[in-house]
């Protein structure tokens, strides 16, 4: 219909699946009013409250090809969506709604029974409500909800995001701007809709986003990511900045550790092969004792020459 449904302005531009109609009646056993529809129906049946004032009337559910533009798309991967019309004096009173996914419909969205959930359109959003698998057998699942009112309703498949990020694989130095990517992110069923970091006490959003640390550091990198049906998903990981100047080793310092210098300035190694580990000041003194010996062995010599040699 062109008027006005439940906030909705207009439903008159989506395909109709399918209607169906069903009278209130109080239950067999229970003094709850309720509306059962055939098994083709996508919602099977709605039950009322105890003490509520549906008393009479009927429940009519419209099964519709796409959600309408009023209501934009349910969370996750749908499968159906349907308006449940109720008498006016019941559209807030409180129920459960039981509603039917087909096997096939699983199928095409390559789902499991656990992964469904049903949505209720309200105050400009789809809202989840508690959902319980009441059956599930070869020709589909049977779900239900409670519900504090009635609506659109949509039976969709969700399930938790998987968070991915990708920071440099090397450390960076102070002040350089670091690129952080969540692209890798992904959903089973929805779209990811929030991309949040956290690192070292700063906040950022955005599925790629960049920053520049001042201070050299270990610092942890936080991404959370949130879908369409409001599911979480938290990765971290490492980000090293490292001070150049603690790592870096001063030229001349390392030529003097390792060589010696020229009268022109020019710094020349030594093959450590030939002199192995020892030290410098040891090889110094090993050369003093040297030149001593040799000049004593000299001296002995010459005191022992006869004078005609000496001469």
């Amino acid at each position: 219909p062109d008027e006005e449904i439940d906030g909705v302005e207009d439903v008159s531009g989506t395909e109709v699946v399918s209607q169906a109609q069903a009278n209130i009646s109080t239950g067999s056993g229970t003094d709850a009013p309720e509306a059962t529809f055939d098994s083709a129906a996508p919602v099977q049946e709605v039950e009322f409250d105890s003490g509520t004032d549906a008393t009479g009337g009927s429940v009519e559910v419209t099964e519709v090809s796409e959600p309408p533009e009023e209501t934009g798309d349910p969370p996750g991967s749908s499968t159906t969506v349907a308006d449940v019309q109720v008498p006016s004096e019941v559209e807030d009173d409180p129920a459960t709604v039981t509603m039917r996914v087909s096997a096939d419909r699983l199928a095409d969205i390559d789902a499991t029974a656990a992964d469904l959930r049903i949505h209720r359109y309200a105050d400009g959003e789809w809202q989840p409500l508690d959902t319980r698998v009441a059956e599930e057998t070869d020709g589909g699942v049977v779900l239900e909800a409670d519900t504090p009112g009635f609506s659109f309703f949509a039976a969709s498949a969700v399930g938790e995001p998987d968070a991915e990020l990708s920071l440099p694989s090397d450390a960076v130095t102070p002040d350089t701007t670091v690129t952080l990517d969540a692209s890798s992110s992904t959903d089973p069923y929805g779209e990811i809709v929030s991309y949040e970091w956290s690192v070292s006490d700063e906040t950022l959003t955005g599925q790629t986003t960049s920053l520049a640390l001042e201070e050299p550091g270990t610092y942890t990198v936080e991404l959370t990511v949130t879908n369409d049906a409001g599911e979480t998903d938290v990765v971290t990981e490492t980000l090293v900045v490292s001070d150049p100047a603690s790592t870096d080793v001063a030229p001349n310092t390392a030529a003097a550790a390792d060589g010696t210098t020229d009268g022109a300035g020019t710094t020349e190694s030594v093959d450590r092969e030939t002199f192995g580990a020892v030290p410098p000041l040891w090889l110094l003194g090993i050369g003093a004792a040297f030149v001593v010996a040799v000049l004593g062995v000299t001296a002995i010599l010459r005191r022992d020459s006869s004078p005609g040699e000496r001469l």
